[in-house]
């Protein structure tokens, strides 16, 4: 008979996947600006100007050994030494809006060293600029670093001397490390955001930290006009290409306008028969419309084009974003002295031209409803007297883009798609007298006005199918667009001799995904699919022995059963018990605890969100199949009789801690204040313990303890789901101490530390209550120091500051006869600061910060709770003598119970009373450290506790409810 399945040794899955998605990006290889236009004078790389040697560098530098190169140091000259830097201008690329650059590295090719150079050379950059030209202020030649405006340093000690002192430097490459290509990223993107734009050009500058006073002393870098010319290598995330759709408008013909009301001539009176509109007339052969004056009858008649132009769609929430006029001027007459303006008119549902739309004045017409589009969009392109030559005319760059607004500003009025917009081409002088006037091709004639426009489209979503080449989902070739899906792309994975199988380092990414074969993912890869998903599929949670281990589905309803537990190999148990149980947190079980195992015949769904307890019968894979996990789950939680609830990670993908953390304390009030934290099995934390964890990672199907606060629904969403990377950031030093307790066969730790901003109470999210949702034969922990209310901390926050005055208790729980070691690391404490172990029973304090140190002690009675152990941090050597009384804890454990913890040895006195001063306890006892006192029957409200001890008095205020 197997051994009864109840105790539960649970396992966490805190590994990260190494494959690291980033945007897309383009990489630029720069290469420096030769500044030749810039005399050796004013370079400005030197520390004296006045007199400078030509042998001065610059980046277009000169010869150093035979090869043009760049002075570092102090150059001789004429008998004086100038301390040189060698300044190198960049000219930057385009960082599209909204995106950044994500890496870059300065690589330089040092072809010479002085022999005895004693410097270090230093990286900085330098103040963006739309010239190239550099500065005499922008020279440096001191230690690191130069803390002047507009200088950043990058990289401390960029290069050095390679050989010994007194041997010329062997040429090499140097090129700035890791810190340093990240302090050039964060360098040029603030350039970006100072508003430093494509062309511009920013600035990298060598110089010496320790130059040298006399001689020649100096490095050589080859120059830009080199084959081993200094290289800027920045990656710069691509911009979203948005696809568009590109419209060549034609015009409306109005042929059903009579001439007489075509509303574009200046008085509608007498319209000579020649006036133009769209549907122009014969000009020289050609249908034209005429713009200017026409001359009929003696008269004179000035005319503008009115062109409509019928609107294509925009898609809801996007954009025109080209835009170009084009017409064919055929005609110009010999002495037309004005220009062409281009002008835009409202857009209407007809493409009814009116009088009123006519101009014939000077730019710009500010008329209502007339949007100005070009000045002088043409003009007279021979000598007055001539008849002008044939040509096409289209708006420029500036006229591009107020078409563009103005398109935008019709559809944004109300426009849609069958409307009409009315571009009209007039003159800016009319001449008076006579015909004066330009010919511009109808809409009739082969060489209509033409206006092409851009419209982004609606998301066009890419589908990339599965070909099967092989089953790795990683491999490009797999794929029917040549590459592995992105987050963008609709994957269809059909059904196929070779299936798809995500590998345990890949962070497989879907929008849609539709799967029709069997897709597999191994233990450790991550699949998250940011749309819709269709058929199942299945992910293997590999464990690596016969233990127990917290456990969640990462797909939707995978059922068990006799089939399912006979699959996954789950062992069975004392009579019918099978090895997945369920955590209640009501009351517990005489036998099986908090635990509900499966019975032999019974069956069920894993629920989403929910965690359980699974053992196997050896090392393998626990195989979940079911449809892909996506969308918000809500699993219940409660408080119960002990507020603990066992959830699990629902995705088969990484779950963020930090973000499910925040989800649920701050967005929704979840998790109890003292808990703000998962509680994960930790195996090799001494025997296994149970840890509490703030950020980082949990692994699909990995299942975790939370402390809840109300019954509610826990909130897990997909904004938490993650690849399982995580970058490079830079902590603070954080000032600490773990205390480590072992029992010869059990570890248990705690933690105290100390930040900046934290108090001796409660700090929600800083101090993290312990786990003991389940029993353990060893337990270390420690309470608050104020308003304490008996909880007790894996983890407590305290100030950084005054530590000498503050005195940490100390909780354990172990049974009678076991030997107890202490032990500590300290971190970061301040020089003076020593850590000491009080032991209240045995009269002694023990120092733990020194090497080796511990305090074994073995125990005559159990422990279950503080008032024997304390924490003391100071400068002095502790004396049993000294007692703080301001470490005594006193708070209720009922509505009946008094808790006092903490009391010095000896006599002590309580006396309780109420806000009026009216006494309602007194009592006095023989103390050992800890004392429970029966509270009489009082009403609720603010009561003060007077302590009278051998070592003092103290007042506590506790609060009755």
């Amino acid at each position: 008979m197997k051994a009864k399945l109840f105790k539960l040794m649970l396992f966490v899955m805190l590994s990260a996947s190494p494959l690291l998605l980033q945007a897309q990006t383009t990489t630029y290889n720069v290469t420096p600006e030769i500044v030749s236009g810039q005399s050796y004078h004013v370079d400005g790389i030197v520390s004296d100007i006045t007199n400078v040697p030509a042998n001065n560098p610059y980046l277009n530098g000169n010869p150093v050994g035979g090869i043009n190169s760049l002075k570092v140091g102090a150059s001789a000259a004429n008998g004086d030494p100038y301390t040189t830097s060698a300044i190198i201008p960049f000219k930057l690329p385009n960082r599209p809006a909204g995106k950044l650059v994500t890496a870059a590295n300065l690589k330089v090719h040092v072809n010479y060293g002085r022999q005895w150079i004693t410097s270090n050379v230093d990286l900085y950059g330098l103040k963006y600029n739309a010239a190239s030209t550099i500065d005499p202020a922008d020279h440096f030649d001191a230690a690191y670093p130069d803390t002047t405006t507009d200088v950043t340093p990058i990289e401390d000690d960029y290069f050095a001397k390679n050989v010994t002192a007194g041997s010329l430097d062997t040429a090499r490459f140097e090129e700035t490390n890791a810190s340093g290509d990240a302090a050039l990223v964060a360098y040029i993107n603030a350039q970006y955001d100072a508003g430093a734009v494509a062309g511009d050009y920013i600035f990298l500058r060598l110089n010496v930290d320790n130059p040298a006073t006399t001689g020649a002393h100096y490095f050589g870098i080859s120059d830009g006009s080199t084959a081993n010319s200094p290289t800027l290598t920045i990656e710069v995330e691509d911009a979203a290409v948005t696809p568009t759709t590109e419209y060549d408008l034609v015009p409306e013909i109005v042929s059903g306008q009579s001439y007489h009301v075509d509303g574009i001539v200046s008085d509608i009176t007498d319209v000579p028969a020649n006036n133009p509109y769209l549907n122009g007339h014969d000009v020289g052969g050609v249908n034209s419309l005429k713009i200017g004056a026409s001359a009929a009858n003696g008269d004179s008649f000035t005319t503008s084009a009115i062109i409509p132009f019928k609107l294509p769609n925009r898609p809801a929430g996007k954009l025109v974003t080209a835009a170009n006029l084009k017409v064919h001027v055929n005609y110009g007459r010999q002495w037309i002295t004005s220009n062409v303006d281009l002008y835009g008119l409202k857009y209407n549902a007809a493409s009814t031209i009116y009088s009123a739309n006519h101009y014939d004045s000077s730019y710009p017409d500010a008329t209502a409803d007339v949007t100005e589009i070009e000045d002088d969009y043409f003009a007279k392109n021979v000598s007055n007297g001539q008849l002008d030559t044939a040509r096409f005319e289209e708006t420029s760059a500036s006229g591009d883009a107020a078409l563009v607004a103005y398109i935008n500003a019709q559809y944004d009025a109300g426009a849609v798609a069958g409307d009409y917009i009315f571009l009209r081409l007039n003159v800016d002088n009319p001449a008076t007298p006579g015909g004066n006037y330009f010919g511009v091709s109808d809409g009739s004639t082969a060489n209509a006005p033409t206006l092409t426009i851009e419209v982004e489209n609606t998301a066009v979503t890419i589908t990339n199918t599965w070909n099967g080449g092989s089953t790795d989902w990683a491999t490009s070739a797999n794929w029917s667009e040549g590459h592995i899906p992105t987050a963008a792309e609709n994957v269809v994975i059909p059904d196929l001799a070779n299936d798809p199988i995500i590998g345990a380092t890949t962070g497989a990414l879907a929008n849609d995904i539709t799967t029709n074969g069997v897709l597999t993912i191994a233990n450790g890869g991550s699949l998250i699919v940011s749309g819709t998903a269709t058929g199942n599929v299945t992910y293997n949670v590999a464990v690596g022995d016969d233990k127990w281990y917290l456990i969640s589905s990462p797909v939707d309803n995978q059922s068990y059963n006799d089939t399912w537990v006979t699959n996954n190999d789950i062992d069975s148990g004392t009579g019918n018990n099978r090895g997945i149980a369920t955590y209640q947190n009501g009351a517990a079980n005489a036998t099986t605890g908090q635990w509900v195992y499966l019975q032999a015949g019974g069956s069920g769904t894993f629920g989403q969100g929910v965690g359980y307890s699974l053992k196997r019968t050896a090392a393998g894979s626990y195989a979940f199949t079911g449809e892909f996990a996506y969308n918000t789950k809500t699993p219940a939680i409660s408080t119960g009789n002990n507020n603990w609830n066992l959830i699990g990670n629902p995705y088969a993908s990484y779950l963020d801690i930090a973000k499910f953390i925040t989800e649920n304390t701050t967005t929704n009030d979840n998790l109890s204040d003292a808990y703000h934290s998962v509680y994960v099995w930790d195996p090799n934390n001494g025997s296994g313990a149970y840890t509490s964890v703030t950020e980082g990672f949990i692994s699909p199907g990995q299942a975790f303890f939370v402390h809840s606060k109300v019954d509610a629904n826990a909130s897990i969403t997909e904004a938490m789901q993650s690849d399982g990377t995580v970058g490079g950031a830079i902590r603070n030093t954080v000032t600490s101490i773990d205390l480590n307790l072992t029992n010869g066969t059990s570890i248990k730790k705690t933690k105290i530390n100390y930040a900046e901003g934290t108090t001796t109470s409660l700090d929600p999210g800083f101090d993290i209550g312990m786990f003991n949702g389940l029993a353990s034969d060893l337990r270390i922990y420690t309470q608050l120091l104020n308003n304490n209310e008996g909880i007790s901390f894996s983890r407590q926050a305290l100030p950084n500051s005054d530590l000498e005055n503050m005195i940490v208790p100390v909780g354990v729980n172990a049974e009678s006869g076991q030997e107890l070691t202490f032990t500590a690391a300290a971190m970061n404490l301040p020089s003076d600061i020593k850590v000491f172990l009080e032991d209240r029973d045995n009269n002694t304090f023990t120092r733990l910060d020194e090497a080796n140190s511990e305090y074994a002690v073995t125990l005559t009675e159990s422990l279950n709770g503080i008032g024997r152990f304390y924490i003391h941090t100071t400068p002095s050597v502790l004396s049993v003598h000294e007692t703080n009384l301001q470490n005594i804890s006193v708070y209720t454990t009922s509505a009946s119970t008094l808790q006092m913890v903490g009391l010095p040895q000896g006599k002590t006195t309580v006396a309780m009373y109420n806000v009026l001063g009216k006494q309602v306890l007194k009592t006095s006892f023989s103390s050992n450290g800890v004392q429970e006192l029966a509270l009489p029957k009082v009403a609720s409200g603010v009561y003060i506790v007077q302590l009278e001890t051998e070592k003092g008095k103290l007042n506590k205020k506790i609060i009755l409810e």
